[in-house]
């Protein structure tokens, strides 16, 4: 705990954290309403599955870019930007459902932009965050980062599922809106950082195709992160569905992966205070493996309460991943480099969130939720015990 006291002393920090935190809170939100509004609608998984890939699928395109971006120009001036922008698009879904105008595709238009620029934040807070910190606080402040993340997805979510009772869908993105331009202010009172080491990016992504594929750490640990959020996304698109099924509607939802994400709060913060304890290498698969096989009893469809504490376990050990996995990278990561190596990895890694959205509806209708969670639970363990073995060879 001391660990993150002395890290929290730090203004600058302080301020990049809680402006990154808040705003993962009202993505949360915004998510649950965007989410239970199309389902509401449309009444299928496959809209959702259309949702979340137009969530999620567009970071293929901005990932790349936003590397690029973020070691060519100043970060933090460029994170700025990105904040309002945002806040602009996500602004006008309230603004045209007061006026009567807002239709289906508005709403997917705002997740396509979200998606688009995702990245931006993603690669930018840990390209941010070895200029603000000494490198003997690098476990505390990437456990930090999961856990305003995972803040995010608890309170974001349940404030989400609170507000869906008292007000239509499309004003909650107004709260995601006020976020952004929250972060964009605090990002503003942090000054000016460190510039890269290095300008010069004529060279585009090249160096950073280099620099990952010649490192076992960061090849092994991103393709292994990919199957994470295969898994993951399977997850994101299946729990609306098992909670229509168990008669439970948007509140149950949004508890669900609020609780799943306290979970993971609990592993980032016990991750993050163990410093060099332990071998992250050997903790990061064997942690992946438990969390697949903590999915096991959702493939039976059990009762509310058996789901959610499977869940719990789940998160509770992918929480730590992250922490342990970024550390690792920013050492192995040049200043010059962090932009695109950080847009890379967290491009390949979030691309493959669609791909576990767009498989769910298919193994819904051929075998309900149950063949969902069970394909879950492969996509965490399998490519768990196999980068184990790839990872303790280095």
């Amino acid at each position: 705990m001391r660990a993150y006291v002395r890290l929290l002393r730090n203004r600058r920090y302080r301020l990049l954290w809680t402006g990154s935190a808040i705003s993962d809170i009202g993505d949360g939100a915004s998510w649950i309403a965007l989410a239970w509004t199309v389902y509401s609608l449309e009444g299928s998984a496959a809209d959702l599955g259309i949702l979340f890939v137009l969530y999620t699928a567009p970071v293929a395109l901005g990932g790349p870019l936003a590397g690029i971006a973020l070691d060519r120009f100043d970060r933090r001036r460029l994170m700025i930007a990105d904040n309002l922008a945002r806040a602009a698009v996500f602004a006008t879904v309230p603004v045209l459902y007061a006026a009567g105008e807002l239709v289906s595709w508005h709403l997917y238009a705002t997740a396509a932009v979200y998606g688009l620029l995702k990245l931006v934040p993603l690669a930018g807070v840990p390209s941010l965050v070895p200029d603000l910190v000494p490198d003997e606080q690098l476990d505390a402040a990437n456990a930090m980062e999961t856990i305003g993340y995972s803040l995010g997805v608890i309170v974001g979510p349940a404030l989400g599922g609170v507000a869906l009772t008292f007000v239509d869908g499309p004003y909650v993105l107004a709260a995601d809106a006020a976020s952004y331009v929250f972060f964009a202010w605090n990002l503003l009172r942090i000054g000016a950082v460190r510039a890269p080491v290095e300008r010069s990016v004529t060279s585009g992504l090249r160096p950073a195709l280099r620099l990952i594929v010649g490192s076992r750490i960061l090849l092994v640990t991103t393709v292994m992160f990919m199957f994470v959020n295969v898994g993951e996304g399977l997850v994101a698109v299946l729990l609306p569905v098992y909670a229509d099924e168990l008669g439970r509607g948007a509140g149950a939802f949004g508890a669900m992966v609020a609780i799943g994400a306290a979970a993971g709060l609990v592993g980032a913060a016990v991750g993050g205070s163990l410093g060099g304890r332990i071998s992250h290498v050997t903790a990061i698969g064997l942690c992946q493996v438990a969390a697949g096989l903590a999915l096991a009893p959702l493939v039976s469809e059990p009762p509310l309460a058996l789901g959610v504490a499977a869940l719990g376990v789940c998160w509770l050990f992918l929480g730590p991943l992250t922490v342990w996995a970024q550390t690792l990278r920013m050492r192995e990561i040049p200043a010059e480099l962090r932009g695109r190596v950080f847009g890379t990895l967290r491009t390949a890694m979030q691309a493959a969130y669609p791909l576990g959205g767009a498989l769910a509806p298919p193994l819904v209708e051929r075998g309900g939720v149950s063949l969902g969670f069970l394909s879950a639970l492969l996509a965490l363990a399998v490519p768990g015990i196999v980068g184990l073995g790839f990872l303790r060879r280095g």
